[in-house]
């Protein structure tokens, strides 16, 4: 899938796919912390070059387009990588997509995208509407995002209380051990 328009009563709504996919896969494939941070950089640009594309190809209003394309994003992961995780560089790459007009999008999102889209503009005059829906998208993007750091301390949470399950079950079975040792002295004969 390299790209879509779907078509509604009056207008069409613009869909990239063609999201710098290898640029991420290097990333990921990064041993080196210092490589990886430069492979990211290296990646967040191609990100910025990618969405100017979307938004000076798929941007037409005088050709039917609303005034904002959606930019799709492969996987869930790569979503977060990209959108979520970095708040301090991601936040500029969010912000640059809404100044662009250009809405990321993760496969679990476009439904819901493509439904506020579509319900959201039923019967309202296109431009007017079209404004409304990007304030939503923002929200939904910001409780995406929140949900992410939430989701991310669970985890640590979680790792924590295994962890210290795991070292509270090796001090009772050393402490077991050295019970059953005692028992077994006084057991015996003198």
């Amino acid at each position: 899938m390299n790209g879509a328009l779907i078509k509604l009563t009056d207008f069409c709504v613009p869909i990239d796919a063609k999201f710098p996919l290898p640029g991420f896969e290097k990333v990921v494939k990064a041993e080196a912390e210092e490589e990886k941070t430069k492979l990211r950089r290296q990646f967040l640009k191609d990100v910025n070059t990618h969405i100017d594309k979307i938004a000076s190809d798929y941007i037409r209003p005088a050709e039917g387009t609303l005034d904002f394309a959606i930019m799709y994003i492969p996987a869930e992961n790569i979503y977060y990588e990209t959108i979520v995780k970095y708040l301090g560089e991601t936040h500029d790459i969010l912000q640059y997509c809404f100044d662009k007009k250009v809405i990321p999008v993760s496969p679990n999102l476009l439904y819901a995208y493509l439904m506020t889209v579509a319900m959201g503009l039923h019967g309202l005059q296109i431009e007017k509407q079209a404004a409304e829906i990007r304030q939503n998208l923002k929200r939904l993007n910001a409780s995406f995002a929140d949900f992410g750091g939430t989701w991310d301390i669970l985890g640590k949470h979680l790792r924590n209380a295994y962890s210290q399950y795991d070292e509270g079950q090796k001090k009772l079975d050393r402490f077991g051990m050295h019970l059953n040792q005692i028992q077994a002295g006084q057991e015996e004969p003198t």
